[in-house]
């Protein structure tokens, strides 16, 4: 009803509009003043079939707001009896997926047993190089290999320039002498088979002795003997050891630088100055050089 009411209000301005701008433009035009007079009056009657409009709207408006007022008082009355169940409609399009969910908690690892080895995946990128690590212990030096086979001899040198001339040599041995010597034991230090040089004589001088003694008694004994001159020894000390009941010999060297005039001899004693070497017997040769 109040929408009936706003329409019928709609065409009543709509109207009285139309008959205002018409009577506007009929004066504009200079039409007699007959017809404005009119125009006038139909422009009051617009306004007051407004003002009607307007009333009627208000009322309109007041009788809607009764009627919500008792429907809402109005008692409920008991619920009918359920009509039998409708045919079932179409199937509806699916709905659109849903957002996945959050990711579950892990479970339980299977019993089964586990899966063969996957394929080897693609090398990765070479690492940066490690630290230099402590020396290895050095191996066992390998098998010397063979001689290689001599080369050819090379061709015969020149024949380089003549040296310089050396010192003069020595003129040889000027005198040997000689001597043999005995004795029936040796206690204390002895000296055997001194020789003199010859008269005026003087130089290097060589000397050897050999001497031989025994042991008979039941433990051993040492010979020891050198050779010297009146003034100084000749080389050095020899020892030799001898069993119990045993025989050795003893070889003595030395060499010196002599003046004329001296002897040359052989010093020997025994370790234990006891008389345990008897039968000694020996002899001694001494040469004399330039």
């Amino acid at each position: 009803m109040a929408r009936l009411v706003r329409d019928w209000k709609s065409w009543v301005l709509i109207t009285a509009i139309f008959f205002g701008l018409l009577a506007a433009s009929s004066a504009a035009a200079g039409v007699p003043a007959v017809a404005s007079d009119k125009a006038v009056k139909a422009f009051r009657t617009a306004r007051e079939a407004l003002g009607l409009a307007k009333s009627a709207d208000r009322k309109a408006a007041l009788a809607l707001k009764r009627s919500k007022t008792v429907q809402a008082q109005v008692i409920q009355g008991p619920a009918g009896v359920a009509g039998p169940q409708g045919a079932r409609g179409p199937e509806g399009f699916d709905g659109a997926d849903g957002d996945p969910g959050a990711k579950g908690a892990t479970g339980p690892a299977g019993a089964g047993a586990p899966g063969p080895a996957g394929p080897t995946g693609p090398a990765g990128a070479t690492g940066p190089a490690g630290a230099t690590g402590a020396a290895g212990t050095p191996g066992t030096p390998g098998t010397p290999g063979t001689n290689g086979t001599n080369g050819t001899p090379g061709q015969k040198g020149a024949t380089g320039p003549k040296g310089a001339t050396g010192q003069t040599g020595s003129t040889g041995i000027l005198a040997a002498v000689s001597s043999n010597f005995t004795a029936a034991s040796l206690v204390d230090p002895t000296t055997f088979g001194s020789v003199a040089l010859p008269t005026g004589t003087a130089g290097r001088v060589l000397a050897v002795a050999t001497v031989q003694a025994s042991n008979a008694t039941t433990g051993p004994a040492e010979l020891t003997c050198r050779l010297k001159l009146d003034t100084s020894n000749m080389g050095q000390m020899y020892s030799q050891s001898i069993p119990a009941g045993t025989k050795a010999t003893l070889t003595v060297s030395g060499s010196n630088y002599a003046t004329a005039g001296e002897s040359v001899a052989a010093a020997c004693s025994e370790s234990t100055d006891d008389g345990a070497l008897s039968d000694v017997h020996g002899e001694l040769h001494v040469w004399l050089g330039g």
